[in-house]
């Protein structure tokens, strides 16, 4: 009985240490935006869809800045009539929009804030150009936004068998589909 007490005890313990590891990395990287960050973004004018071609399934953001990626994220909101559907207060959006964009890891190569911009691109265009949003309804809608937009928060750059051969926190963590289940 004391040994598998012990046992039990132990993989408690390990797993706690595991969660607490992931927790230390998270705290450490990640932050929500700044207020002076979000008036910033607060202030600047919201490009027309048309203007950026969000609507366009040929769109590229390759020449956006970073900044009109996050006002074109906006703008997806507002043509969607998310924001005043759900009465969504633009400094709010501001904030979330900044928060979001920097819990995706700038040195990830492929899944980082661009790629959840592209996401939310594809998935916008696909809404309105066949019209599904409005027999989706607005509820669907804003989840499936910030989904795109979420899909892959905090991604390591790696796969989920480097996470295991490594034996990351991540993996100890989560033994099976490791970084589906941690973003």
């Amino acid at each position: 009985g004391i040994s598998l007490a012990n046992v039990s005890n132990y993989e408690q313990v390990k797993a706690a240490e595991a969660r607490k590891q992931v927790a230390l990395d998270i705290m450490t990287y990640h932050a929500s935006s700044s207020t002076e960050e979000a008036k910033f973004l607060n202030r600047l004018a919201i490009p027309s869809a048309l203007s950026l071609q969000l609507q366009s399934f040929s769109f590229t953001d390759v020449e956006l800045e970073d900044i009109d990626t996050l006002t074109a994220s906006i703008r997806m909101f507002h043509d969607l009539d998310l924001t005043k559907r759900f009465n969504l207060d633009h400094s709010t959006m501001c904030r979330w929009i900044l928060t979001v964009k920097k819990n995706y890891r700038p040195e990830v190569l492929y899944h980082n804030w661009r790629h959840a911009f592209n996401v939310a691109q594809v998935m916008f265009s696909s809404l309105v150009n066949s019209g599904w949003w409005e027999g989706l309804g607005p509820i669907t809608c804003l989840g499936l936004l910030v989904a795109c937009l979420c899909h892959d928060l905090d991604h390591r750059g790696t796969n989920n068998s480097y996470q295991m051969a490594t034996n990351s926190p991540l993996a100890k963590l989560y033994s099976t589909s490791t970084l589906e289940r941690h973003h």
